[in-house]
């Protein structure tokens, strides 16, 4: 019972968002985003503590500031993921440097006949990202986790990631797709920012918990790695940023080199949401202290 009316509720709020005014959308989800920062205490806590711990030259009240504009930038993903849901918006019209990207990412690809890794994290607006590559010919199998309502993932979830071409690997059996991906040469989406796996490399200057996927799959099979994000500049504005991974010494030890690449993709995350802050997800339990 309780999967069917989480289901009604999302499937209503989508409803409701193709006939609404664009502007009521974001308002309207901006006003239920303010109301859970309140409510939900223990996810405001913990983005707060989180903010102080990263930044040590804020004072609590300058961190509550951060954590309830991350709240409000959240919904603002969502008030866009719903506006794409019902088609009312044009991926070119709204990522500022689309071309460029697009052009940057074959001039670094041009050689490669190993496949792509793009990685990524959830900042700013990860599904546009996503979507926007496939509709230029980058086509990828993002990974990501069965959400926790069957309904609300294989009707809404399902088909919205599949919207322009790209494939969902799920985690549960994520190793072996990605491996039988990268054997045919194809393209690899990974969000590789929150907690998971035993492998440990520092964010903000504090030891977490980190997949060591992208390094592990790197050493078998020489894919690209390509760093990408959609950073918000303004509603439903982004500019793509690119990043070439660097290259990775030639006399590191297995152990050595994995480390090397997990803790340069952690490095790259922490530079691109010190650019904006407030677009990451702070109130994700990122550093559990039984690390």
């Amino acid at each position: 019972m309780r999967e069917k009316i989480e289901y009604f509720i999302v499937l209503s709020v989508i409803k409701i968002s193709k006939f609404l005014p664009k502007f009521a959308v974001f308002a309207l989800l901006k006003f239920f985003a303010v109301i859970l920062f309140w409510v939900l205490k223990s996810r405001r806590k913990l983005a707060i503590n989180n903010i102080l711990a990263a930044y040590k030259d804020f004072d609590f009240k300058k961190a509550k500031s951060l954590a309830k504009a991350n709240f409000i930038s959240i919904s603002q993903t969502v008030a866009e993921v719903l506006l794409l849901i019902n088609d009312r918006i044009n991926l070119d019209d709204v990522m500022q440097n689309g071309e460029s990207a697009i052009k940057k990412v074959k001039e670094l690809t041009k050689n490669n006949k190993n496949g792509i890794i793009f990685v990524t994290a959830h900042f700013g607006n990860w599904e546009f990202l996503a979507h926007y590559f496939a509709t230029k010919g980058f086509p990828v199998s993002v990974v990501g986790r069965y959400g926790n309502n069957s309904l609300i993932e294989d009707n809404i979830t399902f088909p919205f990631r599949h919207k322009f071409g790209n494939d969902l690997i799920y985690k549960d059996d994520a190793m072996r797709n990605m491996i039988k991906l990268l054997k045919n040469h194809g393209s690899l989406g990974i969000l590789t920012d929150q907690k998971t796996g035993n492998f440990k490399a520092e964010f903000f200057g504090r030891k977490c918990y980190t997949t060591k996927s992208v390094a592990t799959l790197f050493l078998k099979f020489n894919p690209m790695i390509i760093p990408i994000f959609a950073k918000r500049i303004d509603k439903m504005k982004f500019e793509i940023i690119v990043e070439k991974f660097p290259e990775i010494p030639s006399n590191l030890s297995k152990n050595e080199a994995e480390l090397f690449i997990t803790q340069t993709c952690n490095d790259i995350f922490e530079n691109i949401v010190r650019s904006a802050p407030e677009q990451w997800f702070w109130m994700h339990n990122r550093w559990r202290m039984d690390v």
